[in-house]
């Protein structure tokens, strides 16, 4: 293989594609590629309740003692 430049691209059934640019300085080199499983993927159509971002949030009640004017 020459030196220089190299893209490798992995696609693979099941798995996230991969792809890497690496440069081939050397006679030999040992390139090793872990592929991903797709993760579900983020809809603002569906419900999320873990984001509370409706909910208002709870208000200070003002202090009695406290000499500050409510806003």
């Amino acid at each position: 293989m020459p030196y220089g430049k190299l893209r490798v691209q992995v696609l693979a059934t099941g798995f996230q594609t991969f792809g890497n640019d690496y440069a081939i300085d050397k006679p030999s080199m040992e390139i090793t590629v872990r592929m991903k499983r797709p993760v579900g993927q983020y809809s603002i159509y569906e419900d999320h309740p873990e984001e509370k971002k409706d909910q208002p949030e709870p208000q200070k009640q003002p202090d009695k003692e406290s000499k500050e004017k409510p806003q």
